[in-house]
Formats: C-alpha cells, structure tokens, sequence
C-alpha cells in the first residue's frame, strides 16, 4: 500500500500536465516555433498597410503559410517582411493584397497565385505586383459624397414636381420610359435565339482565348526577350548611326554659316534678274509687231495647205495618208502605256534567326510588267549545310528563289521555287498595305531525315517608310530539329527612285 501514489501527488501531476498542454498551445496560437527550420522569406511593399500588424496572417489561396515578421517604413512606402511557416511555391508574377476577416475583422495579407509557368520566388525577393486594398475610411467618405449627391438629386426632383410644368414633364418622362422597356421587352422576345447564338459565340471566343493564351503570353515573352538581346547586340551601330546623323545636321549648319554671303549674293542676283524681266517685256512687245508681218506669211502656207499642196496638204486632204498616220500614233500610244506600267524594285533584308543564333541575309529583285503582275527573284545562303568544302565553293551553299505571283484585291498568291525548291506562298494585306501577313510552303518532301515535314515559314512585315520594313515570325513550324523564330528589316528601291538617285551623282 505504500507504492501507491496518493491523491495529493496524482493531482499534482494532472496539474502539470494540464499547465504544460496549455502553455504549448498558447504559444502554438502566438505563432512560436519550437523547431530550428527556418522557412523562406520575403518582403511586399504597400502604400498604406493600417490595420496590419506583425504576427498577422499570410495566405496563399485561402490556406495559412506564414505570418508578418516585421513592418518597416521603406521609400513613404510600408515594407511587410513575410516569413513562411510551411513550404510554399509563390510565383513572381503573384499578387498580394491585405484583406478583412469579415466586416470589421482581424486583417491578413492574400496572396494570390501566378501563372505556373512563371518562375519561382526566391528567398529574400520583394514580390512585386500589389493591389492597394480599399480603406474604411475612404469607402465612408465615398458613400458621404454619393449620398449629398443623392440628396441633391431628391431636392431637385421635388421642387420639380411641386411645379405643373415639371409634374407633366416627369409624367412624359415615365411614358417613355414605359414605352422602351415595351420595345426592348419585345425586341428580346423577337430575336431570342439570335442574341443566344451570339452569347454561346462569345463565350466559344471567350474559352478558346483563355486556352491559347498562355502560349500567346508566351511567344510574346520570347519575341519581347529576341528583340532585347538583338537590341543590345546592335547598341553599338544605333549609337554609330545617331552620331553620323548628329556631324551631318552640324555640317549643313557649317556649309550655311560659310555660304551666307553667297545666298545674299544670289537673292541680290535674283532681284537684278527681276528688273531685267521689264527689259524682256519691251522687247517682247517689238516682237509682237514682227509677228503682225509672219501672220501674213502663215495666210500664206494655210492657203497652200488648204489646195492640197506639200506632204501636210496631203495630210490633211487625202483620207488613206490620215488613216496610216493614225494608226502608227496609236501603236506609239498602246507601247508607251505598256513601258509606265512596267516596274523594278530591287532590295535586300537580313533576319536574325535565334535558333541559330546567326544573321540571314537575301537580295531580292521583283519585276512588275502589270500593277496586279509580278515575278520575284531572290537569293540567299543555306546556313544549315555542313558540306567540308563549304568555305572552298561558296556557289553550293546560296538557295535561289523564283516565283511568279499576282494580287487578287487584299490577297496575293505566288507559286515556284522558294529557297531552290518547289513551293507556294499566300500574304494578306491589311491596314492600307501597311502592314502583310505571309506564309510560305516549301521543301515539301522534307529537308533532310531530321526534318520530314515540309517547312512551313510565316511572319508579319510593317511598311514603317516607302523604302523600309521591318518584320518577324517562326520558320520550320512542322519540324522541331530546325525550328526557329526571326526578327530582321529591309530596304526596297524602285527603278525610277535608283535612275534619280543615280543622276544627282
């Protein structure tokens, strides 16, 4: 009986217990850890973050992650420092704003998840997309300021209606009323099924959209990522460029500044040559009286004319030498209106292809003999040969492009070679020709084993200037091995433009 414990300690011991189990879900309930992992932080910025406190809740789509290890003031910016208890995958593209638990609860800060193919934020990053959460405060002046309005409004109807004019007015304004909500009523009713087939098209539209546009989201990250490095790669030909503009704007001021005693000299020149023109007119007015005397001369010759006299008399008498004369100025005609229709444009583009991560370059010459007519010739480099006499026998490695198109309004087709072998192509103009869409179907059998399929080529080109372009797109589409996207610009003369050019030489 002497083992036994006895009451006394028995309650001491449940007392301990109980004051233990206590104290660890008190400090649980606080947020204090009883381990030494250490979860990853990171910090948020906030205009205003009243009502957040440190130890407030951090939420990733409604379930608890962390809680505020700190609030600083940062740059007239509050910085929430945000520590994980658990692990969690934040995307950076993720958004964080401070809600309420209910209506006048405890606040915590949500964040909303980011797209999955977003990288992850690291540990000590400041997430940056934010949405400033609503004050009570401004919500209660907004809806001070609504209600003065509405009482403003309440007055102005009431003083309306105490008048006979205005309670006429208000009774015509609810006839109308009356009679739109009948006419819209009916309108529904009539083309019900039209405005359901226009829904279900919306949300089609809708649903397609929402599928294709992570990828669109994508493409564009990857165009915006090529245009940036092809950018920086050609920083240094921008600057050179913008600096050759920069001495040619001071030579011309230096060649005026130089001249400005020569242009005075030539204003001076020109007035002399002014006072000159009344000289000309008194002779022109001697010249009239001798032209008195020609005019008998002429009455003359027209008389001549008239009997059939001379190879003009002939002319003008005998039917069968006006017939001959017609025809050859008609023949003259038809061949002049053929030589203007004709046209030459000659030019040269080059693209940097990302897979290759090299530049591809083509020289083009396009021969219109009608406005909807056309034969394109271009040539270019194969950069994908890998024959060990290439540097040897540079001939083997150009591809040639001939074709033959013709523009039906917006749409032009083409058919020939493109790159030395058979193919097709279509381009769309839009926007005024401003901008065309292209694409082209070539190497049909394949390239080679790596690349079966035929190779399939489309981009976007924008006349940015009559005489240059800029474009970009994907070629290889249905072959992985030699897929790549491109990005280039390009020049094209017209012969009349090169036969001026070359004449101010």
């Amino acid at each position: 009986m002497a083992n036994k414990l006895s009451p006394e300690v028995k309650v001491g011991f449940f007392t301990i217990l109980a004051v233990v189990i206590l104290l660890y879900m008190s400090f649980r309930t606080a947020g204090v850890s009883f381990t030494t992992t250490k979860f990853p932080m990171f910090t948020v910025k906030f205009k205003s973050v009243s009502g957040l406190e440190r130890k407030s809740k951090v939420k990733l789509s409604g379930v608890e992650i962390g809680q505020v290890e700190n609030v600083l003031l940062e740059d007239q910016h509050a910085l929430v420092v945000v520590r994980l208890s658990m692990p969690a995958e934040i995307r950076r593209n993720s958004t964080a704003t401070i809600k309420t638990s209910g209506l006048l609860g405890e606040k915590y800060v949500e964040i909303v998840q980011g797209i999955s193919e977003a990288p992850l934020l690291e540990d000590g990053e400041n997430l940056e997309q934010v949405v400033e959460a609503a004050e009570i405060s401004d919500l209660v002046n907004k809806m001070g300021g609504a209600m003065d309005d509405i009482r403003v409004l309440t007055t102005s109807l009431k003083n309306l209606a105490q008048t006979m004019e205005g309670e006429q007015d208000l009774a015509s304004i609810m006839r109308n009323v009356n009679e739109s909500t009948l006419n819209l009523s009916a309108f529904i009713q009539e083309n019900r099924e039209i405005v359901h087939k226009s829904m279900v098209g919306l949300s089609q539209i809708s649903e397609d959209f929402a599928r294709i546009s992570p990828q669109l989201t994508s493409d564009m990250q990857e165009f915006a990522t090529l245009s940036k490095e092809l950018l920086e790669k050609n920083n240094q030909g921008i600057t050179d460029s913008l600096t050759s503009l920069r001495r040619l704007s001071d030579t011309m001021n230096g060649v005026l500044t130089d001249n400005r005693v020569n242009i005075k000299d030539l204003i001076a020149s020109m007035t002399q040559a002014s006072t000159r023109m009344d000289e000309v007119i008194d002779a022109l007015k001697q010249a009239s009286q001798s032209t008195a005397n020609t005019a008998q001369g002429l009455e003359s010759i027209t008389s001549k004319i008239e009997s059939g006299q001379g190879s003009i008399g002939k002319l003008m008498t005998e039917t069968e030498v006006y017939d001959n004369l017609n025809d050859a100025l008609k023949g003259a005609r038809d061949l002049v209106g053929k030589a203007e229709d004709f046209g030459m444009l000659i030019g040269a583009r080059t693209e940097y292809q990302s897979d290759l991560d090299t530049w591809k370059s083509f020289f083009t010459l396009k021969i219109n003999p009608t406005p909807d007519k056309f034969y394109l010739v271009e040539v270019t480099e194969d950069l994908r040969r890998t024959d060990l006499d290439y540097s040897r026998n540079t001939l083997n490695s150009l591809l040639y492009t001939a074709m033959i198109g013709k523009r039906f309004s917006d749409i032009t087709l083409r058919a020939g070679l493109i790159e030395s072998a058979t193919g097709a192509a279509i381009d769309i103009h839009l926007l005024n020709d401003n901008f065309t869409a292209t694409a082209e179907a070539f190497n049909l059998s394949g390239y080679n084993a790596e690349a079966e399929n035929a190779q399939i080529k489309a981009w976007l080109k924008w006349d940015f200037h009559k005489y240059m372009y800029l474009y970009a797109g994907a070629d290889e589409l249905l072959n992985e091995r030699y897929r790549t996207y491109f990005a280039g610009g390009g020049i094209l003369f017209d012969d009349k433009d090169l036969m001026l050019a070359l004449s101010l030489r």
